[in-house]
């Protein structure tokens, strides 16, 4: 009798801790998802704006500023995220081990169950981060189209080399020059601190492997011993990223990447687009390639001057319909 009540109350523990860590998955893809896209959810928005009569450009770094720190806290979120991610996969070893013992049978019927309910549960918390993170693109596309309209044109600019993009377009954003620099732009680019490059290293080093009949090409050397140097971040020379890298970032993250350097002495912009064709031509990271040291270079946003309107469900369905509308008189 007392080992049947343990069971059950060791089987609803089971079900319960599963449960849980199946939300802290759920959300830490959703914030990686945020990180990914670069857009940050409500409860993450910091509100502040200056009392005194700012400049245009002063109120635009401060809008800067309070965007990179909820990028921060973003990023301290996913960290705290996977701790708890780990510490109920420890608390399940736990249990999994004193259920066993108690009886075997009724533990794989519980560890049963608890797939079923892995399953069903997360399809469901994945679905409503989708449609959350659904809402928060549409709310950040129709309250504002200056920037917009400004990242779509610079993308031609760079994609047809037109010569129109000029220093002053872009903020310099300095990295450590130790032999990871590219993947520190990266990571400052994706998270808002340089920290993250040896994550992005060593995926990127993965992705290629098991991408190896696409990047081979691009590699003068063995493919796997360019590989073991690309793992490395002891910053020798073989470990710096090369344009197989670049476009393996491409890939992955899903961005057209511009690389701005010289060639005879002559400024130029390299694209780097994926291979695989999949990415959004309004997607694009800037870098900086001179001296041999990537700096990442981020897009000066001008200030709005697009009539604002106040964000509900029926106005966002009004600009979907009026944009509809003129695709259809067109």
């Amino acid at each position: 009798m007392e080992d049947c009540e343990e069971m059950e109350h060791g089987r609803l523990e089971f079900l319960r801790i599963t449960d849980k860590k199946v939300r802290y998955i759920s959300h830490l893809n959703f914030l990686n998802s945020c990180i990914k896209d670069n857009v940050v959810p409500n409860g993450f928005q910091l509100k502040w704006k200056f009392n005194l009569d700012a400049k245009p450009e002063i109120i635009q770094k401060g809008k800067m500023v309070l965007h990179d720190a909820s990028m921060k806290l973003l990023n301290l979120s996913i960290n705290v995220c996977e701790n708890k991610i780990n510490e109920t996969s420890i608390t399940l070893n736990q249990l999994s081990n004193k259920l066993c013992d108690t009886d075997v049978d009724s533990y794989h019927k519980i560890k049963m169950e608890a797939r079923n309910l892995l399953k069903n549960n997360k399809e469901e918390y994945d679905n409503r981060k989708k449609s959350k993170m659904k809402r928060i693109k549409e709310n950040q596309l129709y309250s504002c189209n200056c920037n917009t309209d400004m990242v779509k044109n610079n993308f031609q600019k760079l994609s047809d080399h037109s010569g129109q993009i000029r220093d002053d377009d872009f903020i310099k954003m300095k990295v450590r020059g130790d032999g990871n620099c590219f993947y520190r732009c990266i990571s400052l680019f994706l998270y808002g601190i340089e920290n993250h490059h040896n994550k992005i290293r060593q995926a990127t080093v993965k992705y290629m492997k098991e991408h190896k009949h696409r990047f081979l090409p691009l590699i003068d050397e063995n493919f796997n011993l360019h590989m073991a140097h690309q793992s490395m971040t002891d910053g020798t020379l073989e470990s710096w990223a090369t344009e197989a890298e670049i476009t393996a970032v491409s890939e992955m993250y899903e961005y057209t990447i511009f690389v701005k350097t010289k060639v005879d002495g002559a400024v130029t912009w390299i694209k780097y687009s994926p291979m695989n064709g999949a990415h959004d031509k309004e997607r694009w990271i800037a870098i900086e390639h001179l001296h041999n040291h990537f700096n990442l270079l981020k897009f000066k946003q001008k200030k709005c001057v697009c009539k604002q309107i106040h964000l509900t469900t029926s106005n966002i369905q009004e600009q979907k319909n009026m944009v509809g509308n003129r695709k259809v008189q067109k």
